[in-house]
């Protein structure tokens, strides 16, 4: 080959190799662009200060500085301990309890670097609506945890304190016992229902009850089993109209005594009373 061809290879190769640095350059300031774009919209400037306490809801922050402009309702970092604290009631609803935790320290105790706070997001704020509906029942939502307030809380951002695993979990508060059985559940208290035992009476109560249901349960049995046996003894001349009629209506107390004293058997109230996750059986099988 002549050294012109050579020349053009040559020349064709470097013109590519300049088109192909220019394309990776141009793609990187790109990106540089957008991820600065991205990272000024998931951040507030604000000013910084040094975090007075080291941990969240009982979970250690992995950062050293914070800021209060979130949180709308402290001025202190003392105050916002405090109202995470009183946040800490819904320890008793255990799945609001475990979505929330996240997104209180997210506004409560944010991290914030170099001037930049970092805000919780959409995901994070929507997925405490539906577990803790209660806090809308009750009291409704502060006006800085909406997650209506879209430049609060940024579509597709990642917080710091999402990272966090929390250590604390919820527990029902008596007389509510913890379920993962959604039938079961509580009005707005998800992840909880009724005990077992009505908690409107005493174990006191309820064993004179017992007693009282075994006691007329018996003679309401003894006194229909001997006027059955009465009527069966005598059947030819005891099956006529009207008489027929009460071997049948003693024929369904007996039947009932039965399902009432059944519960006597060993085992068999709390089967018939309870469901298996312990929760209040209200007039269903399960």
């Amino acid at each position: 080959m002549s050294s012109h061809g050579w020349s053009s290879i040559v020349g064709g190769f470097g013109m590519l190799c300049v088109w192909a640095a220019s394309f990776l350059v141009t793609h990187a300031v790109t990106v540089q662009r957008n991820e600065t774009i991205f990272n000024d919209f998931c951040k507030k400037t604000t000013t910084c200060e040094v975090l007075k306490y080291n941990t969240c809801l009982g979970s250690p922050l992995p950062y050293t500085h914070t800021s209060l402009v979130l949180a709308e309702d402290s001025s202190t970092q003392d105050e916002a301990f405090e109202k995470l604290a009183m946040w800490s009631g819904l320890r008793n609803a255990p799945r609001c309890w475990a979505v929330i935790q996240p997104l209180l320290c997210a506004v409560y105790m944010p991290k914030c670097d170099n001037g930049q706070v970092e805000l919780p997001s959409q995901h994070l704020c929507q997925a405490t609506r539906r577990p803790c509906s209660i806090v809308d029942q009750e009291r409704g939502w502060p006006n800085f945890l909406k997650c209506e307030e879209t430049d609060k809380y940024p579509m597709g951002c990642t917080n710091e304190v999402q990272k966090l695993k929390f250590n604390t979990s919820g527990q029902c508060e008596a007389p509510l016992v913890k379920t993962d059985v959604q039938a079961s559940w509580y009005k707005d208290v998800e992840g909880c229902g009724i005990q077992c035992n009505n908690p409107l009476f005493t174990d006191e109560e309820h064993s004179d009850m017992h007693a009282y249901i075994a006691v007329f349960g018996t003679v309401t049995l003894l006194c229909t089993f001997f006027t059955l046996a009465t009527f069966l003894a005598d059947w030819k001349n005891s099956n006529r109209y009207p008489a027929v009629i009460l071997f049948y209506i003693n024929t369904c107390f007996f039947m009932g005594s039965i399902g009432w004293l059944a519960q006597f058997m060993d085992g068999a109230r709390k089967e018939i009373v309870c469901k298996s996750d312990n929760t209040m059986r209200l007039g269903e099988p399960s």
